[in-house]
């Protein structure tokens, strides 16, 4: 701006400044310190541990309102303007937080497995350990063919954590056994081509279709 007055004269300019808070934020993500941490932060928001099971927000700067002033912007920063923490809602730790700490005992060995196939459903019941004396892998040694694995249910986290395996193992079917006699009545000194002057009685089994099924 060149301003020109003369005298006492003086010049004057206003500048109004526009900007989007959400530029200002340039690291929004979450990263979590092990492999099992958010396996274990979604079993204990569905409740599936063992009482005593804690999950917790350790820095959650936000007040009352669910805002904060950003130390380095000096720019409020509040939880509409942040990515969905990864837990459920109903957890209440709000999108402010930047640390959540998940403390546990999540056994789900003690439920034993069940299959189902062409005799019926079928569960195994766990031993003293835990563990199951038999798996879904045995099943496949011995020959069965996998059909479908379908969710039991779906809680709050999202995650399946129980669901049922189908295999087919096939069934043992009987086939009865059959005799055939042919018996062949001449008449007379004529010659025959074939089955021209007899009648051949023949017996068909009706349990071919079933044997090859």
């Amino acid at each position: 701006q060149d301003t020109m007055v003369g005298g006492n004269g003086e010049g004057y300019s206003r500048i109004r400044l526009r900007y989007d808070l959400s530029k200002l934020i340039t690291q929004d993500e979450w990263s979590w310190s092990g492999p099992n941490c958010q396996n274990l932060a979604n079993a204990i928001t569905d409740g599936i541990c063992q009482a005593g099971s804690q999950l917790s927000c350790t820095n959650d700067p936000a007040n009352a309102s669910g805002c904060y002033v950003d130390p380095t912007s000096q720019v409020m920063v509040c939880g509409s303007d942040l990515a969905q923490v990864p837990v459920a809602s109903s957890t209440g730790i709000r999108n402010t937080c930047m640390s959540i700490q998940a403390a546990g005992n999540c056994d789900l060995n003690q439920y034993g497995q069940c299959w189902t196939d062409t005799a019926g459903t079928h569960c195994l019941e766990p031993l003293a350990n835990g563990i199951p004396n038999k798996t879904c892998a045995s099943l496949e040694t011995q020959g069965c063919s996998f059909i479908k694995s379908q969710c039991t249910s779906v809680l709050a986290s999202g995650t399946c954590w129980d669901s049922i395996d189908t295999y087919d193992c096939g069934q043992t079917v009987g086939i009865p056994g059959i005799q055939s006699n042919t018996q062949q009545q001449c008449a007379g000194p004529i010659r025959c081509m074939g089955e021209d002057c007899i009648s051949v009685n023949r017996t068909q089994s009706q349990d071919f279709t079933k044997a090859v099924a």
